[in-house]
């Protein structure tokens, strides 16, 4: 009775650990998404000066805004990444943790069994040499 109270216990602490961190990579997500877009922008903007004023843009400016986006879009791979990692580390600590705590509660219900089994043979052995 208490080993399952214990495991839902620790099912349910984990389940709401989970949503904070997924709430918390999510809105990380979407920061990092809406910082994307908004550099996107700007580049479009840039290279929209760069058309009026020099007729084209160059390739070292593309590049350049290639390599920025790409390094957004790693960040974005990244955090989510360690995040989950993050996410995994608990998860594993806490089910270690009940595991622990799992076995030291098996193993007392063991020992009072071979106490009371103990227990019962000294009885009957006294009650036998009384008789």
């Amino acid at each position: 009775m208490k080993l399952a109270r214990k495991k839902m216990e620790m099912e349910t602490s984990l389940s709401e650990i989970h949503g904070k961190v997924q709430i918390d990579a999510d809105l990380r997500a979407r920061e990092l998404r809406r910082a994307c877009k908004e550099l996107k922008r700007e580049h479009e903007e840039e290279e929209k000066r760069a058309r009026e004023e020099e007729g084209a843009v160059s390739s070292e400016m593309v590049n350049r805004h290639k390599d920025s986006m790409y390094n957004i879009e790693q960040l974005i791979v990244k955090e989510t990444e360690k995040t989950e990692m993050e996410w995994n580390r608990i998860d594993n600590e806490r089910r270690k943790i009940y595991a622990q705590e799992e076995k030291i509660l098996l193993r007392s219900v063991k020992d009072r069994d071979t106490q009371s089994s103990l227990d019962i043979g000294r009885i009957e052995t006294n009650t036998w040499e009384e008789i």
